[in-house]
């Protein structure tokens, strides 16, 4: 029985050393770092890990870190996706036609600066069509 209580003191010191490290990683424990807590845990309860189970978990728990940082990076890409996407509509909506909204802009009347496509401009050879159309003329 002093063994075991020996066993026990010396994981709770292990465990107290460790809270410095946890603490300046805001809380996080590294995959060896739990590894080696669960195998100290296990063997103060006098069940042994053997090496090639430590190294599976210590391997799994890497790659569930590795997943979750690769979602948050996906998660990132796909704003920015969505970010230019919009960017993109806009930009093409710039260069439609106001009248139409079909053909792209290759006619800017004077003075009033309105763009339109050159089929609207050839059918409202007179006017302005967006002056005419907001009733400005």
């Amino acid at each position: 029985m002093p063994e075991k209580k020996s066993m026990l003191h010396s994981f709770k010191l292990t465990m107290k050393q460790a809270e410095p490290v946890q603490e300046l990683q805001h809380g996080r424990v590294s995959a060896a770092e739990l590894v080696q807590a669960v195998h100290e845990m296990l063997s103060s309860a006098g069940i042994n890990l053997d090496i090639e189970k430590q190294s599976l978990m210590q391997t799994t728990l890497t790659l569930q870190e590795q997943l979750k940082e690769s979602q948050a990076a996906l998660l990132l890409e796909q704003e920015k996706c969505d970010i230019a996407a919009k960017e993109a509509d806009t930009a093409k909506a710039a260069w439609s036609c106001r009248v139409c909204l079909n053909n792209e802009v290759d006619v800017t009347l004077i003075p009033c600066g309105h763009v339109l496509c050159r089929r609207c401009s050839a059918a409202v050879s007179r006017y302005c069509a967006i002056l005419f159309l907001t009733g400005a003329i």
